[in-house]
């Protein structure tokens, strides 16, 4: 998309911005049978401040838990790379979080230009 001033992020044609960003991985140590949300060796990543849930098997995150690992994963991310912190979950500690620093990354990030839905046919209703 032409040349980028000095200092401004590089766009890709479909306007994301490609930049370095903190990479922060959570895993879960442990979890009770009673937990419906996590198992034990489930892993998801937090890259420039987004839920990375394309490379995650958990499809239902528990919002306290995501409430409660903010907190950590803000302390983690400011950390150096390779830093960590365990967290136990408010539900009785039902389940254990391993959080880490990993290597910043490169990557197109932000919202990608995509087709609008196609209207439905006439005649049906939502």
């Amino acid at each position: 998309m032409g040349s980028t001033p000095p200092g401004h992020p590089a766009q890709t044609a479909d306007g994301r911005v490609c930049t370095t960003h903190s990479v922060v991985r959570f895993t879960v140590r442990r979890a009770s049978h009673k937990c419906p949300s996590f198992r034990a060796g489930d892993v998801f990543y937090v890259r420039q401040h987004m839920l990375d849930t394309d490379v995650s098997a958990i499809r239902n995150f528990c919002y306290h838990t995501l409430t409660d690992l903010y907190a950590v994963y803000g302390r983690v991310r400011k950390g150096p790379v390779g830093g960590k912190e365990t967290m136990d979950c408010r539900d009785k500690a039902m389940v254990q979080f391993e959080v880490e620093r990993l290597a910043d990354e490169t990557a197109e990030i932000g919202r990608a230009v995509v087709q609008a839905p196609q209207p439905l046919p006439s005649g049906r209703n939502h």
